[in-house]
């Protein structure tokens, strides 16, 4: 409870609201915890991180889903989704559902994972970005080379 707690300043500090309007908030976070099967303080720190990034609370309560989603399904904890996720879209300018939907499909589809696409993907996106590339090409690329050669997401994103 106190780290919930912790959490739920450090959004008021952040976002500039009341305690009571961080409260209403808190209720939101926990239906959205039930929902995703997690802790409501794991949900409310998930949520300091993106409101960081002056993303509004809307958006927050989306990236904070998806990247939950993404986190369970490629086995990664949620710190590392999110950063993934959020490398992702700021490189390529993606929507944060379609990068997850991305890397998860093509981990299905080939001799890889999701966590694997996404970890390689964070280390080229940037110069992807600034060639111009599609960001579903660059993903399957990385997907292929990933399955036929079963090198490392770190080697493979060299």
């Amino acid at each position: 409870m106190n780290e919930l707690n912790k959490a739920l300043t450090e959004i008021a500090i952040v976002t500039g609201q009341t305690q009571q309007e961080v409260a209403k908030l808190g209720e939101e976070y926990n239906k959205l915890a039930y929902q995703m099967g997690v802790t409501t303080n794991e949900v409310a720190r998930a949520s300091v991180e993106f409101l960081r990034q002056g993303l509004s609370q809307e958006e927050t309560m989306k990236r904070v889903q998806v990247a939950t989603e993404y986190a369970k399904i490629s086995s990664l904890d949620f710190n590392k989704a999110a950063e993934i996720l959020t490398a992702t879209t700021n490189s390529m300018n993606v929507d944060i559902e379609r990068a997850a939907d991305v890397f998860s499909a093509l981990g299905d589809a080939t001799a890889t994972g999701a966590d694997e696409i996404g970890i390689a993907f964070q280390r080229v996106g940037g110069s992807a970005s600034a060639l111009n590339l599609e960001f579903e090409k660059v993903a399957s690329w990385i997907a292929v080379l990933s399955s036929r050669t079963r090198e490392g997401a770190a080697t493979v994103g060299k």
